[in-house]
């Protein structure tokens, strides 16, 4: 799938027709009949029109078409007194939470592989892995 198929996918998933596509973005009409991929240029328009839609997914049809957490863009268009926004906070905050938890994880799999490495070392070269 490329991505004038993915964004015509998106356009199906949300409801959009192709003229209101047109109108929101500034793209010029008739566009996506004639290319069979994005540009970096309709990339960005697409984004700042569309911020739910994943960037990523987009361009290169890794992931998902929204992604888990919302853009920065999408966040920081949200009024800070409105019940969204602290819905949105909720879920950066855990967002953050996880990628700590992860680093914690990771930091103590290091540790581990250290002392192991340092056990083998110790024990000698009858006990070392073959050289790869």
């Amino acid at each position: 799938m490329n991505s004038v198929e993915r964004i015509l996918a998106f356009l199906t998933q949300k409801g959009i027709n192709k003229r209101q596509f047109y109108a929101k973005t500034g793209i010029s009409n008739g566009y996506l009949d004639k290319v069979k991929d994005l540009g970096a240029a309709k990339l960005e328009q697409i984004i700042s029109a569309y911020p739910e839609i994943s960037l990523e997914w987009l361009a290169t049809g890794s992931g998902t078409m929204f992604p888990p957490y919302p853009s920065p863009e999408m966040a920081s268009s949200v009024r800070e007194e409105s019940p969204a926004y602290s819905s949105l906070r909720t879920l950066m905050e855990e967002k953050d939470r996880l990628i700590q938890a992860k680093d914690q994880i990771i930091s103590a799999q290091e540790k581990t592989i250290e002392a192991l490495q340092r056990a083998l070392e110790l024990l000698g070269p009858a006990h070392q892995p073959p050289p790869s």
